[in-house]
């Protein structure tokens, strides 16, 4: 399994909002760590984008992050919510993971005009 479980989603075209459950099978935690597993960052950011693309329409590749910051560690069994925010004029996604007032990563995804 390499996706989270998707438990609901509330779209209106430039912003979603996803409730997902981090089950222990998920393949990102095998390995790292053997005895604390983790969310590699690197995977969410990858949900990011590709909920992004998949809900609000943004590009499914980019190579510029803005604001990037991993607050808390996202373990196996964590049930959180991502937000999204497609600021369509500025070429920007915003996103953040979050479980009620704790936020665990946050940033931006940036395209310039011919879509880096």
């Amino acid at each position: 399994m390499r996706e989270p479980r998707v438990l609901g989603v509330q779209s209106d075209g430039s912003t979603c909002t996803l409730d997902l459950h981090l089950p222990r099978e998920l393949a990102w935690f095998a390995g790292h760590f053997r005895d604390f597993p983790v969310l590699p960052g690197v995977v969410q950011l990858q949900w990011a984008l590709a909920f992004g693309a998949r809900h609000l329409g943004t590009p499914e590749a980019c190579r510029q992050l803005e604001m990037l910051k991993f607050q808390r560690l996202l373990r196996p069994e964590d049930r959180v919510q991502l937000h999204l925010i497609w600021h369509v004029e500025r070429r920007r996604l915003q996103f953040a993971y979050r479980q009620g007032e704790l936020e665990f990563a946050s940033g931006r995804f940036a395209w310039s005009q011919d879509h880096d």
